[in-house]
């Protein structure tokens, strides 16, 4: 039905080659790759925050970064 011919496809990468030049290629490139993985990103859900964010430091954990026994236990009560 419709379709780019060869002649077309030439026409089009020349005039996108004369309104933004060769040295803006690979910056327009790399906006629109970002554009496009944050417009997946919004359909997915996903967050960059929460897929890295650290797990939760254990009881043990706590303890070895200088906690007391005390702040241990107060954590582990809020927790259950």
């Amino acid at each position: 039905m419709f379709g780019l011919r060869p002649m077309e496809i030439v026409l089009i990468v020349g005039l996108v080659l004369l309104l933004f030049g060769g040295t803006k290629l690979p910056q327009l490139g790399k906006s629109l790759g970002e554009g496009i993985r944050n417009f997946k990103k919004g359909f997915t859900g996903e967050d960059e925050k929460t897929a890295n964010a650290p797990p939760p430091a254990s009881s043990a954990d706590k303890l070895a970064s200088g906690g007391t026994a005390d702040t241990v236990e107060a954590a582990k009560s809020k927790q259950a």
